[in-house]
């Protein structure tokens, strides 16, 4: 199982990711997949270090994609791979 929020990342607070880390903890096979962030060089890898450490702390290690920005017309397709 694939979950998805694909806002953008700073719209991700704690009390949000924290629902989302329950949901990964209640799903043993589920991912979350993520908006990889595309607007600073290294701001992204800050970001995804970042989540992966909160991951790790809500003990869902491993569990989280970071998906990059993708053109409307090829978004839509991709959304089906979910």
């Amino acid at each position: 199982v694939a979950l998805c929020n694909f806002n953008q990342l700073y719209k991700l607070d704690p009390d949000s990711f924290g629902a989302w880390a329950n949901a990964l903890r209640r799903l043993p096979e589920a991912s979350l997949w993520l908006s990889r962030v595309s607007v600073r060089r290294g701001w992204a890898e800050h970001a995804e270090q970042s989540l992966r450490a909160q991951a790790a702390a809500h003990g869902v290690t491993g569990r989280l994609g970071f998906v990059p920005k993708l053109p409307e017309a090829d978004f839509i397709p991709a959304r089906s791979l979910a």
